[in-house]
């Protein structure tokens, strides 16, 4: 007896295309026709249970600049940064300075974030507004030993941001919450707990506020608080927060971000990216952007990564220096002395600023990556709300500046924040005609380092969704796309990706039912086979093609195959070729073996 029914292949379109931006000149206009790589493939969901989708997302990954603002409202400062080409601006919210008991909150300060918000959307920006509270000036009952209350009061203020902005697509949540800094008590600074170990507490805040924000606006997105990522010998040993994410929320922490984060407050830039990337891959979050919200050089560090304070010399031209950087004439004063604030850290900020972005365009390890900041903070800015200036790790007017040769003046209101990676000189924070520009704003307006985003914020290209060790995906069809497989797995056909957000793609398990009028039998019997098919998709599938294989121990009873079934002596095989059920439509397919 011969046990008869086999596996069906099913073949449904792509076309293939190269392109390689590391030989890219950004200073010229490009037209860009080949997406093929410029695209990323992130399962966001699937049916755990019986298999039958895959939700997918897809994302652009080209690399695209933007810009930390902190008073994003200010007219000057955003009409500053549009001949640069930057339309991404993050911008901080002060969970305690809006709301002023749980779900109460201060009508002036939502009029306030209205005009911020509308003022940033006249402007053609897009902000990303990162919610927190700094430690002893968060709301009241905030804090680590009433945590479970906490990130449920935390999601609740999320989402009503998220319902009261709608205008608002990117929500960061929390800040440098593996950084021993005193601003991350609500996830167990101060217990003593394990790095990992507060990274699973901020899942929990997580998936509280992710669902929040997302039933306010589905359309938002939710991005990881950055991450300033400590020492790599904790990494090395396994302590890492971002692994204590994924850990979190009963295992599922990956589920309650749609963007991962990171701070890059030092010069090792791209091994940082690729790092978490690893650890993003191995927990299975592939595809996922990563984003870098901080390029930049603060207090503390201008101090640990340039050797400050110390006397300044003079530095000497490279050759690799872009001309925006290089040494001319340095200006004086009145009595013939270099003005100090406008030689050796503005060449300090424009060459290793403009590294760090080309370094990302031809590497896109991070999708967006964004300047700290636009200018430095001033004394009514200071985060340091004890006013602690004596403390050269904040952001301060009293920190800690250089040594000055004698023949150096420093100018006036100038700190230490101002040295770092601000595209502008500090001068008072409300006053728009003290923007003065620092040479590596000349070089960003001059480089256009957003040029392929700027010309072509979306694109249409062919997807691939690579093979799966657990998956069968010739059981698939995306809905409403033309599709086929190649060697390397399901190809989506034209698909629309925009630069902003994701498209979602449904890919849904195709019903198929192969039946036997006899499931054994004997030598000599005929045994008729019935397959059907039904196109579960919205869409119709053209050249959908469906392969059998004859089965062992038969012979194929010759022009049996019905719906213009073609046999292949070679194979052993029918294939049924050009068909396109229509959406809900089935197709029922016919043929005849005869038992050896």
């Amino acid at each position: 007896m011969t046990r008869l029914l086999r596996t069906i292949i099913i073949i449904g379109i792509i076309y293939s295309s190269v392109f390689n931006l590391s030989n890219f000149d950004i200073k010229k206009t490009y037209a860009q026709d080949d997406h093929s790589k410029d695209y990323s493939v992130q399962i966001k969901s699937y049916d755990e249970v019986n298999s039958n989708y895959l939700k997918l997302w897809i994302w652009d990954k080209r690399p695209e600049t933007g810009i930390q603002i902190s008073d994003a409202g200010n007219t000057n400062a955003l009409n500053s940064v549009k001949p640069l080409g930057i339309r991404m601006v993050e911008t901080t919210m002060d969970w305690n300075d809006i709301e002023s008991s749980p779900g109460v909150y201060r009508p002036e300060k939502i009029t306030e974030w209205q005009n911020k918000i509308q003022t940033m959307k006249n402007k053609q920006v897009e902000p990303i507004v990162n919610i927190l509270c700094i430690k002893d000036h968060c709301p009241t009952n905030v804090n680590y030993e009433n945590r479970y209350n906490t990130y449920k009061h935390f999601a609740a203020f999320a989402g009503d941001m998220a319902k009261q902005f709608p205008q608002v697509t990117y929500w960061e949540l929390w800040s440098g919450m593996d950084v021993r800094n005193g601003s991350t008590d609500l996830f167990g600074e101060y217990n003593g707990l394990s790095l990992h170990d507060m990274g699973v507490n901020y899942a929990g805040m997580l998936s509280n506020a992710y669902s929040t924000i997302k039933i306010s606006n589905p359309q938002a997105l939710v991005i990881m608080g950055g991450l300033d990522y400590p020492a790599d010998q904790l990494q090395m040993e396994g302590d890492n927060f971002i692994q204590g994410i994924y850990d979190g929320a009963g295992g599922s922490g990956r589920r309650w971000f749609d963007i991962a984060n990171i701070h890059t407050f030092r010069k090792n830039f791209t091994n940082r990216g690729n790092e978490i990337r690893q650890i993003m891959d191995q927990n299975y979050d592939y595809g996922k952007p990563l984003w870098t919200t901080a390029i930049g050089l603060d207090a503390g560090e201008i101090q640990t990564a340039l050797g400050y304070p110390r006397t300044w010399n003079t530095p000497t031209n490279t050759s690799d220096d872009p001309a925006e950087c290089k040494w001319t004439d340095l200006p004086k004063n009145a009595e013939g002395k270099l003005i100090y604030d406008s030689d050796g850290f503005d060449y300090e900020n424009c060459k290793t600023l403009s590294q760090r972005i080309l370094e990302n365009i031809t590497s896109s390890v991070f999708q967006k990556a964004i300047i700290y900041q636009f200018h430095g903070t001033n004394a009514n800015e200071c985060s340091d709300y004890n006013n602690n200036q004596s403390d050269p790790q904040n952001l301060c007017p009293g920190a800690v500046l250089p040594a000055l040769p004698a023949n150096y003046i420093l100018k006036n209101a100038q700190q230490i924040d101002d040295y770092g990676y601000g595209i502008m000189r500090n001068g008072q924070y409300d006053q728009d005609s003290s923007f003065i520009p620092r040479p590596i704003y000349n070089w960003l307006k001059n480089t256009q380092v957003n040029i392929l985003v700027n010309n072509q914020s979306a694109f249409a290209t062919d997807v691939l969704l690579p093979n799966m060790e657990s998956t069968n995906l010739k059981l698939y069809a995306p809905e409403g796309y033309d599709y086929y497989f190649n060697d390397l797995g399901m190809v989506i056909k034209n698909v629309a990706i925009n630069s902003l957000s994701p498209t979602e793609i449904l890919v849904k398990k195709q019903v198929i039912i192969k039946s036997a009028d006899r499931l054994e039998s004997s030598s000599g019997q005929i045994i008729t086979y019935t397959i059907t098919y039904n196109n579960t998709t919205s869409g119709v599938l053209k050249k959908l093609s469906i392969t059998d294989e004859i089965p062992n121990g038969t012979t194929y009873v010759p022009n049996s195959a019905t719906g213009m079934g073609v046999y292949d002596p070679a194979r052993n095989a029918i294939t049924w070729s050009s068909m396109a059920p229509n959406p809900g439509n089935g197709i029922n397919l016919k043929f005849q073996v005869r038992v050896n």
